[in-house]
């Protein structure tokens, strides 16, 4: 049985950021829940499934470590990306740090650095597009 393709969350306020993001990780075979605002990536976490969170820092609505934290919580075995146009996250909240701007070259070994999750029968969720 084929093992199910990578997936990920995506969520920046930054349109071009969350399409930019969403479209490389796409190319790359992952599955990607994206997000725009906050509050509605927060309400949707818990029915969704992914390997990789990437997360913009800056979030207007919510302060992007209270969603880091969040995230966390929610799907502790998941990885988070911040990423960020100011200082890095503190080196507490366990997250990688993905300077912006940034180019695909730094972001794709990021996602990839995790093997394949292997085959399960749970769903993963509903891909969403901006």
């Amino acid at each position: 049985m084929d093992a199910p393709p990578r997936s990920a969350l995506v969520l920046d306020e930054e349109p071009h950021i969350s399409k930019l993001v969403a479209l490389a990780l796409r190319a790359n075979g992952f599955t990607v829940h994206t997000f725009l605002d906050a509050a509605e990536a927060l309400r949707r976490l818990p029915s969704l499934r992914f390997d990789i969170a990437f997360i913009g820092l800056s979030l207007h609505s919510l302060g992007g470590l209270e969603v880091v934290r969040q995230v966390q919580r929610v799907h502790p075995e998941s990885e988070v990306v911040v990423m960020s146009s100011g200082a890095p996250p503190p080196t507490e909240s366990g997250a990688l740090c993905l300077q912006k701007p940034f180019d695909l070259s730094e972001l794709l070994p990021l996602a990839l650095r995790r093997p394949r999750p292997a085959s399960t029968a749970e769903g993963r969720g509903n891909e969403n597009s901006i």
